[in-house]
C-alpha cells in the first residue's frame, strides 16, 4: 500500500526546502504531514487494519478521500480509528478522530471527492505535526512535481512504515462521452475509467516515468510539488488507480481551497469537544478501507 503528499504555501505550514534523493526513505519527518487513517476492527479472534491514505493541512485537519472516509461506520470512528503520522525519525505517532465532513458533492456527481477529518491533539505530547502548505494560483502552474508515500513493509506493525519519493510528469486530462482520457504527445492516448460518477469533478491527470518504486495507486496518496523555493505544496489526492509509471487521475486540491477554509474556519479550529484517546493493540493485516466497508 502506497500513499502521496505534497505541500505547498498558506498560513503556519511546513515551509522546510527539503532536498531529498528518490526512492525509499523510511520513516522520516521530512514528510510530517504524510499519513495514514487506519480503522482497527476485530472479527471474533481475528484483528483487521483498514487503511487510507490521509494528508495534514492543518493542525487539527487533515485531507482524504471522502469514498473511503464516508464508509467507516459511526460506531469504528471515534474508538477504533488512528491517523498516524511520522513526527520524528523512526517515531510513528497516532492521532485519534473526532469527527469527518465530506465535500457535498460526494455521491450527487461523483464519489470521488474531499473528506477533511478532525483530529483529537489533546495528547500530542509537546511534538505536533506541522501541516502540508495548500496551493495558491502561481502553484497551479508548477510542472515539478512529485510522488510520496508510505508502502507496507510486511512488518506485522501496521505503520506509516516506508517512505517512498519520486519525480511525477502531469499530463492532460479530456472528457468523451463519460469516458475519462489522458493524452501524452509522446505515449498517444489511454482510457482510464468509463464510470462518470468515477470522474472526479476536478482532476488532475498524470504519471510517473521513471519510478524506482514498484507500486499502485491507492486512494489518498499525495500529489506535490516543490516548484516554490523547495517548499512542498499538495496540488492533489489519488484515486485507485494502475500501476505508478501509468497514467492515473487525482482529485486538484485548488479548486476545494475556499470549501477547506469554510469547513476548517482561518484557524483551523476546533469546535468539537475532544474524546479520550483509547489504546491500541498492535493489529497483523492490513486490508483497503473500501474492501472492508464496501
Amino acid at each position: 500500500m502506497v500513499a502521496v503528499t505534497c505541500s505547498g504555501a498558506s498560513g503556519a505550514c511546513d515551509m522546510a526546502a527539503a532536498v531529498l534523493p528518490e526512492g525509499l526513505l523510511g520513516q522520516t519527518p521530512d514528510f510530517m504531514w504524510l499519513g495514514l487513517l487506519q480503522v482497527h476492527i476485530r472479527d471474533f479472534d481475528k484483528r483487521h487494519v483498514a487503511v487510507t491514505g490521509i494528508v495534514l493541512i492543518k493542525p487539527k485537519y487533515a485531507v482524504a478521500n471522502a469514498d473511503d472516509v464516508a464508509r467507516i461506520p459511526q460506531r469504528y470512528l471515534k474508538q477504533d480509528t488512528v491517523v498516524v503520522f511520522i513526527r520524528a525519525t523512526n517515531t510513528p505517532h497516532a492521532q485519534s478522530v473526532l469527527s469527518y465532513t465530506v465535500h457535498p458533492e460526494y455521491e450527487a456527481s461523483t464519489v470521488h471527492s474531499l473528506a477533511i477529518v478532525e483530529l483529537d491533539t489533546s495528547d500530542s505530547e509537546g511534538i505536533q505535526p506541522i501541516p502540508i502548505c495548500l496551493p495558491t494560483q502561481r502553484d497551479k502552474q508548477s510542472k515539478k512535481l512529485y510522488l510520496t508515500g508510505y508502502t507496507d513493509d510486511k512488518s506485522s506493525v501496521p505503520s506509516a512504515s516506508v517512505c517512498g519519493y519520486a519525480p511525477y510528469s502531469s499530463i492532460n486530462c479530456q472528457w468523451d462521452d463519460g469516458m475519462a482520457l489522458v493524452s501524452n504527445a509522446t505515449s498517444g492516448v489511454f482510457t482510464l475509467v468509463s464510470d462518470k460518477s468515477s470522474i472526479p469533478s476536478a482532476s488532475v491527470c498524470g504519471y510517473a516515468p521513471y519510478s524506482s518504486i514498484n507500486c499502485q495507486w491507492d486512494d489518498g496518496m499525495a500529489l506535490v510539488s516543490n516548484a516554490t523555493s523547495g517548499v512542498f505544496t499538495l496540488m492533489g489526492l489519488s484515486i485507485h488507480g494502475p500501476g505508478c509509471t501509468a497514467p492515473a487521475q487525482y482529485i486538484d486540491l485548488y479548486p476545494y481551497i475556499s470549501w477547506i477554509q469554510l469547513v476548517t474556519g482561518p484557524e483551523g479550529e476546533s469546535f468539537a469537544p475532544t474524546q479520550p484517546t483509547p489504546q491500541r493493540r498492535v493489529q497483523p493485516k492490513y486490508i483497503p478501507v473500501q474492501t472492508l466497508f464496501s
